[in-house]
């Protein structure tokens, strides 16, 4: 199903940014993380619950992207690595997901019981389709607004 498939993909998102060093220092040869942070809106409206994701525009550059769930007002905390808010300076190519599970009456006992619901229009979900682009500078940048529309 569809719509299955894009909650995994935005889970499996998630987690490929949500792993690894949980609470230990950064590993060795990371570069420095500056502080990555802003909202995420769709039609000028904040985004809660979403997952956002971040990857460099050079996919080559030897650093990884980042990632966050935004807040009840759409608001996000990026990080590279689990437990470090942050990120690498560098440009990167973005994408977001909302799905939610509505459980579904059917008289089939074979067929599923629920589905992913997407909140969020389709292209968004993958950065080669979102055409959503961001800048972290050397400084870094608190005040990313990331615009969704249909």
């Amino acid at each position: 199903m569809r719509i299955a498939f894009i909650a995994v993909l935005g889970v499996l998102m998630l987690g490929q940014f949500g792993c690894g060093f949980g609470g230990r220092a950064l590993p060795d040869g990371a570069m420095a993380l500056v502080p990555a942070s802003g909202t995420l809106l769709y039609n000028n409206e904040p985004v809660s619950e979403a997952i956002i994701v971040f990857t460099p525009v050079d996919e080559h550059a030897g650093f990884p992207g980042g990632s966050a769930r935004t807040d009840m007002d759409g608001r996000f905390v990026l990080q590279a690595y689990p437990t470090h808010d942050g990120m690498v300076p560098a440009e990167y190519k973005v994408s977001a997901v909302k799905t939610e599970v509505i459980e579904i009456e059917t008289t089939d006992p074979d067929a599923d019981k629920s589905i992913a619901r997407s909140f969020l229009p389709e292209k968004y979900i993958s950065y080669k389709t979102s055409g959503l682009t961001a800048t972290i500078g050397p400084e870094g940048n608190q005040d990313l607004v990331i615009e969704l529309r249909d």
